[in-house]
Formats: structure tokens, C-alpha cells, sequence
């Protein structure tokens, strides 16, 4: 009987002991304006973005809609933000980039980053992205 009373007790202290940092393992907010982490993953994800995508202007955050880390071998970030080009081409090296208030061009979309550092290495994050 004893047995059964500690295996039921045990996994409701443990939820009790996570608070609101959920699971060990799981994802948990971040604010961006207070994490420094979370500020250079988005960085790294927008430089990524750029690189990666085949339009001819740069591209930035009109919009962070969510910051979520987690710990692993390392932080992983995920981090919805709306998109919008820029009137900058990609090999300006103006770091005053104004949104396009051309219409067409001006169009925003939504992307998910998931940004993976390990700021012990020195590497560099490894940074994936979906888009819409």
C-alpha cells in the first residue's frame, strides 16, 4: 500500500515543482526585450532569412508574436515574427533599411524560426525556418 501512495505523490510534487516553467525539457516563454539569448537568435535568424531567400531586398521584423526556449545541448529558440522586405537590396550595406512603402513590395508573411546555439563553442547557431 505504501508503494502505491509514493508512485502517485511523487509525479503531482513533481508538477508542483515546475511551476510555470512547464516539463524539464519542454519549451517556456521568453521575452525578447529582456533576453539577450533570445535577441541574438533572432538576429541570426533574419541574417539566415536573408541569405537564404531568393528576393533581391533585405527582409526584417515588422513583428516578434512569440519567443519560446528551450534547454537542450544548448538553447533552442523558436520564435514567430511577421516578416516585411525592406527597400534595401541585399548587397546595400546600409544598416538604415526602411520597411518598402511600395505596396507590392511591402507585402508582410509569417515565419517560424527554430535557432539552436551553444554559446560555449563559439560555433555558429544553426538556424530553420518555415514561412508563410
Amino acid at each position: 500500500m505504501e508503494w502505491r501512495l509514493i508512485l502517485f505523490v511523487l509525479p503531482a510534487l513533481f508538477a508542483l515543482s515546475c511551476g510555470d516553467a512547464g516539463l524539464p525539457g519542454g519549451f517556456r516563454d521568453v521575452n525578447i526585450e529582456e533576453d539577450v539569448g533570445a535577441q541574438k537568435a533572432l538576429e541570426a535568424a533574419v541574417a539566415w532569412h536573408n541569405k537564404v531567400t531568393n528576393g533581391i531586398y533585405l527582409t526584417k521584423v515588422r513583428e516578434v508574436k512569440k519567443v519560446e526556449v528551450q534547454v537542450v545541448a544548448g538553447l533552442n529558440y523558436k520564435i514567430t515574427a511577421i516578416m516585411a522586405r525592406t527597400s534595401c537590396k541585399k548587397d546595400a550595406s546600409s544598416e538604415m533599411c526602411l520597411f518598402s512603402e511600395d505596396p507590392e513590395n511591402a507585402q508582410t508573411y509569417e515565419c517560424t524560426f527554430n535557432v539552436w546555439v551553444r554559446p560555449w563553442l563559439k560555433s555558429p547557431p544553426k538556424v530553420t525556418q518555415q514561412c508563410s
